[in-house]
């Protein structure tokens, strides 16, 4: 039997999205030719070399390998390992992919003995764990399938052929929906019927697949998870399955290629200078790759190739506001992200209004990042909205039903402004009440500098609450934090309204009536978590106010000597003049907080 494999898996990455073939809104299973399939790859699982796998070693991405009992003879095996204690290390040890290269070393060098293992440890797998709703098997459950069918076609083993069956009924009967583990799902289905020529498995995979198509990357071609790293995931994973498809002679949903055209334009928007991509939600700082015809092109390749983007703003309904300065020279441009939308969901963190933002191509603010899955303190900080640059509560439980809205969107030549409302904080058993918020938003360009302008009030008609029959006094801590990349010189705080790191200088600005006390800002050592199980010190510039209610007005300079103080108080609001080496530059605010910069 001719076997198309990862090779044509990795044709996959070449494909431009013209070619993406377009056909009826239902797909329909087609007779699949004799001797043609497809195994779709192994997730990078397949890095462990078949030697490794048969010594018993299990190398999951991010950890050192790992050797498992039982694993180098065949079994049993010690399932209920997890020698890193670590959830996500579980998840996809429990996938099986890592014996892909058992499998695919046994194809391709008539090594028998490779491919026996492959199946003895899967069978091993198969008596030990039922089909179960618990974590890790359901979590794992989709890239098992996608296995199962790889090994049903290398080998004709009954019981690898009827687990694969069985997986595949399950999965369909409890499909996890439009996001990455349903398409994950939809994507072990159709191996299986294709590997095994059972139209009714594809044809029902892809009936979920046309849902799915529509609702994974919506209109504008943002993701629904609230991370772009997972947008990227997804419109890979796509690619996959639209290659898997026409293998299989099923039709690609109408609606796939234009959303995957209108995906790569949203992940473009969403690369750094760097040519990362930006770090919201549950996203490591991963580097962006090209696709050929795609705004990807040029964003992967730091505008060596491809077409530049037409939009140096992009506003995406579903949260998300990426701009910068210009696309070429992409890598020394400034760079900005702003966050807002619906309920947090998926993979999102508790992030509306918070800030991302670059200078000359070098980090100022950064997103504390992603470190995994696993239940520790470090994951609650980072989902936390302490961990973002917004104005937070000390203390508090995020409100994660807030739906922040973004209203006066303003793009110049000289500056973008925004303005965002939301409800940060809503338990009413709270001493605090409901806290509802706004900040407006002003990024000028010549020479660069960010206004913001953070406001937050309680509905509570007290500031004590009753604990065991003692009255306590309870201190409403709002707190405008920034957090500095890793590696960073240390912050020095000057006085009560300066914070300089290195080039950057943080200001807080007096407002009118309300003088600044005494540790209005402060600096304080931290962590981000650029990749996951990593975390790496940096700073957190912080300007706290304690009361009902609070307003902090504050300025990010990224280079050269600056200050800032308002200097002209009307009905309707005032003045902000922000002097960066020696010029001045007006921003005229609402007293609502809206900002138009005057020069």
């Amino acid at each position: 039997m001719t076997r198309v494999r990862r090779m044509r898996a990795a044709l996959v990455a070449a494909t431009c999205f013209a070619t993406l073939a377009v056909g009826a809104t239902t797909p329909v299973a087609q007779a699949v030719p004799a001797g043609l399939h497809l195994c779709p790859g192994f997730s990078g699982l397949d890095s462990n070399s078949a030697a490794s796998v048969m010594a018993g070693q299990v190398k999951i991405p991010g950890f050192a390998a790992a050797t498992i009992p039982g694993l180098a003879a065949g079994g049993p095996v010690d399932w209920a390992a997890n020698p890193y204690g670590n959830s996500s290390w579980r998840i996809w040890f429990h996938s099986l992919l890592w014996l892909g290269n058992l499998e695919e070393y046994g194809l391709i060098n008539h090594q028998q003995a490779y491919i026996d293992r492959a199946v003895a440890v899967t069978k091993d797998y198969l008596a030990h764990n039922p089909i179960t709703t618990a974590a890790p098997q359901r979590n794992s459950m989709a890239h098992r399938t996608i296995l199962l069918g790889c090994l049903a076609e290398a080998t004709n083993d009954p019981t690898i052929r009827a687990a694969a069956v069985t997986y595949s009924n399950y999965l369909l009967t409890h499909w996890s929906g439009a996001w990455n583990w349903g398409l994950d799902e939809d994507l072990g289905v159709m191996t299986v019927g294709c590997e095994l020529g059972r139209s009714d498995l594809t044809t029902a995979a892809a009936n979920q697949l046309t849902t799915a198509s529509t609702v994974m990357f919506d209109a504008q071609g943002a993701t629904n998870e609230q991370a772009p790293g997972y947008g990227r995931y997804s419109f890979d994973r796509w690619r996959v399955v639209t290659s898997l498809m026409n293998t299989c002679r099923v039709t690609p949903p109408t609606a796939l290629a234009n959303r995957l055209a209108l995906a790569a334009a949203f992940l473009a928007s969403a690369t750094q200078p760097d040519g990362h991509i930006v770090q919201i939600g549950d996203t490591v700082n991963d580097v962006v790759v090209p696709v050929a015809g795609t705004p990807l092109e040029y964003a992967g390749s730091s505008g060596a190739a491809g077409a530049m983007p037409a939009d140096r703003v992009s506003v995406f309904n579903a949260g998300y506001v990426f701009g910068r300065s210009t696309w070429s020279p992409m890598n020394t441009s400034s760079f900005y992200s702003l966050r807002f939308g619906g309920a947090r969901k998926y993979h999102g963190h508790s992030d509306h209004m918070s800030l991302t933002y670059w200078s000359a191509g070098r980090p100022v603010v950064v997103d504390a990042g992603h470190v995994g899955y696993s239940n520790t303190a470090v994951r609650t900080y980072l989902v936390s909205p302490a961990a973002h640059n917004l104005m937070a509560m000390d203390g508090m439980r995020a409100n994660d039903s807030d739906v922040t809205v973004l209203t006066r969107p303003i793009t110049t030549p000289t500056y973008d402004a925004f303005t965002l409302a939301g409800t940060p904080y809503a338990d009413t058993n709270a001493p605090y009440g409901k806290v509802s918020g706004s900040r407006n938003v002003l990024v000028a360009r010549g020479p660069d500098f960010v206004v913001t302008y953070d406001k937050q009030w309680s509905t509570a008609t007290y500031l004590h609450w009753n604990k065991g029959g003692k009255v306590l006094p309870t201190q409403l801590v709002h707190r405008q934090s920034w957090h500095l990349p890793a590696g960073g010189p240390r912050p020095v705080v000057v006085g009560r309204s300066r914070v300089t790191v290195g080039a950057t200088t943080f200001l807080r600005v007096a407002l009118p009536g309300h003088p600044l006390l005494a540790g209005s800002v402060t600096a304080a050592a931290s962590y981000v978590a650029p990749q996951l199980n990593t975390t790496r010190p940096d700073w957190v510039v912080s300007m706290p106010q304690v009361g009902r209610s609070a307003a902090v007005l504050s300025v990010i300079v990224p280079s050269g000597t600056a200050s800032a103080a308002i200097v002209s108080v009307g009905t309707t609001g005032f003045t902000l003049r922000v002097t960066v080496n020696g010029v001045a530059h007006d921003v005229r605010i609402t007293n609502a907080g809206a900002m138009t910069r005057l020069s």
